[in-house]
């Protein structure tokens, strides 16, 4: 059986068994399997527009508790972006340098916790060579408000292991 579409005013075949399957009243007269993307495009925009500060704060909460189980993650994947990703509006002073990223999430967890950056308030990743790559040997992580202080050639330990910065 051929009909008309009524969204393209295209001709499409339809058999017996298609009709039985393809009953949906949205894609009713016409050739579902083309249109079928522009319904859903179009519930789903409708679906955000009525549902807008209901998402917006699921994803505050998911965000929060994603970030406090696995806390090295944002520093991967902003570093990451620095180096990797031409759109990053600090691109042109990592990857655009050639500083390479160089390590995995495994490495910035073994480094997260080898530093003991649990215990800073604001963990910040720190290279200790400014010229070198992200690499497991050459990173570190400091507390945000030395990290802005720090001068590249002196590093040393206190006594619990920690790093410090000489200012």
């Amino acid at each position: 059986m051929i009909k008309i579409c009524e969204l393209c005013n295209k001709k499409y075949e339809v058999s017996s068994n298609s009709q039985r399957f393809c009953g949906n009243r949205k894609t009713k007269g016409t050739c579902a399997h083309k249109h079928r993307g522009i319904n859903q495009r179009k519930n789903r925009k409708h679906y955000v527009e009525q549902h807008k500060e209901e998402l917006r704060e699921y994803h505050e909460t998911y965000q929060k508790e994603y970030n406090h189980k696995r806390p090295w993650l944002y520093s991967f994947y902003h570093a990451k972006a620095r180096c990797e990703n031409p759109q990053d509006a600090n691109y042109h002073r990592y990857g655009g340098r050639g500083i390479k990223f160089l390590m995995s999430i495994n490495d910035f967890k073994k480094l997260w916790f080898k530093c003991k950056s649990y215990n800073l308030e604001y963990p910040s990743i720190h290279r200790k060579d400014n010229n070198r790559n992200y690499e497991y040997s050459n990173c570190i992580f400091i507390e945000r408000d030395m990290h802005a202080k720090i001068t590249y050639d002196t590093m040393e330990t206190d006594n619990k292991g920690r790093f410090i910065a000489k200012v």
